[in-house]
């Protein structure tokens, strides 16, 4: 993933899901968090982590199951919005995809929609299985809030996680140091960058 678009996304999602398909027709789901940057005068703060779930369908020429690592990077404050949003969102998308063995990679750009805008999200995904496809994919996304209320203790609304309410809690550590790292090495690029102008 470019360091330096995780640098400017307002957001970032990471999802781990199993897609299956056989002829024209192929499924998909899914489970994973969402946190937005939060304003700071470094720049870099994250919000505590909201669930998320999809589920998709795809159609196309599909054979064989995998399971892969997503990686969402939400580019503008709307991509944020329709993420956290308590309402299921919709994503368009074409698809080409491949994974053979135990690892598979894929790069894909698509639009959010919520029926009133529309956001810019790129998509970096990781997969192990035995799947071929092209395909054109319709997904539902939106927030588990069950499971935010599970692991808070207490009915918590995704827009409150996201404007940073709740703490960020010791369990996302490893998430935020995995940022952080991507943060320092995006700083220390572009550092050397403008040196070498």
């Amino acid at each position: 993933i470019p360091a330096r678009l995780l640098e400017e996304a307002k957001g970032v999602a990471v999802l781990t899901a199993f897609k299956g398909g056989f002829g024209l027709a192929g499924v998909e789901f899914g489970t994973g968090l969402a946190v937005a940057r939060l304003p700071d005068a470094r720049g870099f703060r994250w919000s505590a982590p909201s669930a998320i779930g999809l589920a998709g369908i795809a159609w196309g020429a599909l054979i064989g199951a995998q399971v892969s690592d997503h990686v969402f990077l939400l580019m503008t404050d709307a991509a944020v919005s329709l993420m956290f949003s308590n309402k299921a969102s919709f994503q368009l998308g074409a698809d080409v995809g491949v994974a053979v063995g135990p690892i598979g990679r894929a790069v894909d750009g698509s639009w959010g929609v919520d029926g009133q805008a529309a956001a810019p999200i790129y998509t970096y995904s990781l997969s192990k299985g035995l799947y071929a496809g092209i395909s054109l994919d319709g997904k539902v996304m939106g927030t588990r809030e069950y499971v935010n209320e599970k692991f808070y203790g207490c009915a918590v609304s995704a827009q409150e996680i996201l404007a940073g309410a709740v703490p960020t809690p010791p369990a996302a550590q490893p998430l935020y140091e995995a940022l952080q790292r991507c943060h320092v090495y995006a700083s220390a690029h572009e550092n050397r960058r403008t040196a070498g102008e």
